[in-house]
């Protein structure tokens, strides 16, 4: 869009947030909740998994967390530059590990989340052996 086109449309244009969070299960579960990032925290390592904190509004009074916890996300940057140019963003995906409603309003509710890298359910997981019908010494 040129900077022409971009002033005639006026107020006809979205506002532009430069930070955005898709909630893929929740956006398929319950369509047009808007949710506007407030702010954020996050640490990104070589040897450490991705982990943002993440605090959100929302007009929605109760984001049910089952369709929140677990579920792809993906949190967009937008760098910064001129509205009527098309930028790309840096998009992290991820799964939303945990998930709180922090205040609420007469009109709006802060929410918080924690997201991760995918990675990170691996660590749900545990390794069990049973040996039946086996002695200590028939397992060496």
């Amino acid at each position: 869009m040129s900077i022409r086109k971009y002033i005639l449309a006026g107020s006809k244009l979205p506002i532009h947030n430069h930070y955005q969070l898709r909630l893929t299960r929740l956006e398929s579960q319950q369509p047009g909740v808007d949710i506007s990032v407030l702010k954020f925290i996050g640490t990104e390592a070589i040897s450490d998994i991705l982990r943002y904190e993440i605090e959100f509004t929302s007009a929605v009074k109760d984001i049910p967390a089952q369709h929140v916890i677990s579920y792809s996300t993906l949190f967009l940057m937008y760098p910064d530059g001129k509205p009527w140019e098309s930028v790309k963003p840096r998009i992290l995906p991820g799964v939303i590990t945990q998930f709180r409603q922090c205040r609420t309003s007469a009109d709006e509710t802060c929410y918080a989340a924690t997201l991760e890298h995918r990675v990170t359910r691996l660590n749900q997981g545990s390794n069990n052996t049973i040996y039946q019908n086996d002695s200590v010494i028939s397992t060496r």
